[in-house]
């Protein structure tokens, strides 16, 4: 573990004890020693942009309980992925069981997104464009 553990020095990307090795160039500000020219810049809040949403505990209660439903029929088809298979013959079910599964935790994730809004206020992420409703990122974005 502790050979894992590098300690730079000094930002430039040529010296000893450089960021080099371990980032490349054009993934490191300028003032690190790096070519990206991109520098923070502050993203104030919007008056207001988080009331909406958090004040709507009637879409909210309704959006949980949606997901809610879902967590438990992904449970319900982990168990019968689980024992399915367990005979012969029955790869095929384990297969269709697995897929199922697959599915329902990509719809998992997007009804994360569905109730991030109510839980958690937008963020300087948000505002720039780094993480979008649908929960993708673009670290890009902030360019």
């Amino acid at each position: 573990m502790a050979s894992k553990i590098n300690f730079t020095k000094g930002s430039s990307m040529s010296s000893k004890g450089s960021m080099a090795p371990f980032i490349a160039p054009e993934h490191l500000q300028k003032r690190y020693g790096g070519t990206d020219a991109w520098e923070y810049e502050y993203i104030p809040p919007k008056e207001g942009e988080n009331v909406e949403l958090m004040s709507g505990p009637e879409k909210r209660r309704e959006v949980e309980d949606e997901r809610q439903k879902l967590v438990q029929r992904f449970e319900q088809i982990t168990e019968e992925w689980a024992h399915a298979g367990t005979k012969t013959g029955e790869a095929e079910v384990a297969k269709a069981k697995a897929k199922e599964r697959d599915e329902l935790a990509a719809e998992l994730s997007r009804s994360f997104w569905k109730l991030d809004p109510y839980v958690r206020a937008r963020t300087y992420c948000h505002r720039a464009g780094l993480i979008s409703d649908n929960g993708e990122a673009d670290y890009q974005a902030a360019k």
